[in-house]
């Protein structure tokens, strides 16, 4: 399987970065760095757009060279995720303000990052949700003013 470097996608100008590119960047690469830190496997470097593989299928991430340091893992997260947030057609906020707080170091460890990444994405879920029941509802109160009356 052939891999594309981030940086490549990125080149590619505007909207170069599709929904499921950002999907690995946000789930499976924050999924990699904690197992590489847990591991211990430190490939010597910074993580960057240089450093950053996706498949050419958009199913998979690798990551060739990461910091020791956890906070400084976080801090590239950050203004990668925010360099492909800029390359993309998403300009999802509560993601952009993940990937400030990233950047600023406002966030300690890479599992503060996944849960406010998760939390994200269950209370986009909730939201769809509720306005389907809401609908619902609205629904039924209309049917049921019309027999009604």
């Amino acid at each position: 399987m052939r891999y594309l470097k981030l940086e490549t996608l990125l080149a590619r100008g505007e909207n170069s970065i599709s929904p499921r590119a950002l999907h690995l960047l946000q789930h499976p690469l924050l999924e990699e760095l904690i197992a590489m830190r847990d591991s211990g496997t430190t490939a010597v470097g910074t993580l960057s757009e240089s450093s950053v593989e996706l498949s050419e299928d958009f199913k998979d991430v690798r990551i060739t060279s990461v910091s020791p340091s956890e906070a400084q893992n976080i801090e590239s997260y950050g203004a990668l995720l925010m360099k492909a947030i800029g390359h993309s057609k998403s300009r999802n906020k509560s993601l952009m303000a993940i990937a400030e707080q990233c950047r600023n170091g406002e966030i300690d460890s890479l599992e503060q990052v996944h849960l406010l990444v998760e939390r994200m994405v269950s209370s986009t879920i909730y939201k769809i949700i509720i306005a389907i029941i809401l609908a619902g509802l609205a629904i039924i109160a209309a049917i049921q003013h019309y027999w009604t009356s």
